[in-house]
């Protein structure tokens, strides 16, 4: 894992990173231990799960999903 710095601005926004609000919702549910099949829904299967950790991970520079969601918990914007 490389070293982790967030600019003074991206600090004090609410979202940072851009992250959409469902996003988030998958970020805190797989810090609360949830896999993806879990996430499901009649609307949203497990391959548009795996598709928003893609774009997660990419939009937070991480190489995995847990990596993503330890910056997400080091950072504050999950709990």
């Amino acid at each position: 894992m490389t070293d982790f710095y967030l600019p003074r601005k991206a600090r004090s926004d609410t979202r940072p990173y851009k992250l959409t609000r469902f996003q988030m919702d998958i970020l805190q549910r797989l810090a609360n231990g949830e896999r993806f099949k879990q996430m499901t829904t009649p609307k949203c299967d497990i391959a548009r799960i795996g598709q928003m950790a893609y774009e997660i991970r990419t939009k937070m520079g991480a190489e995995t999903t847990v990596e993503a969601v330890a910056i997400a918990l080091r950072i504050g914007i999950i709990e």
